[in-house]
């Protein structure tokens, strides 16, 4: 479905998706992380937790605690997690 909106006598034509079905949404929600969401993985046979900063479509973006940082050994605080790697909690 598309539509225009004029806007300061300019024209911006508009593309409107239908959402996803709800079963579709509830799959996802279960296997996929969001930003925000707290996520448990593994690294370097340590269990680390972190909240999502950024989702990407095989991977998520994780801010971890500066205490974790360390022990991974890495300069800073951010690090990708594959959707196939971690547990939402």
């Amino acid at each position: 479905m598309t539509s225009e909106v004029a806007i300061d006598d300019s024209t911006i034509e508009v593309s409107v998706l239908p959402a996803a079905p709800r079963s579709l949404s509830k799959k996802l929600k279960e296997s996929h992380a969001f930003i925000g969401d707290n996520i448990l993985f593994t690294r370097k046979g340590l269990l680390i937790q972190g909240t999502v900063t950024a989702y990407r479509v095989e991977t998520v973006i994780v801010e971890i605690d500066i205490k974790s940082k360390a022990y991974l050994g890495i300069d800073n605080n951010m690090t990708v997690v594959s959707h196939k790697h971690y547990e939402v909690i």
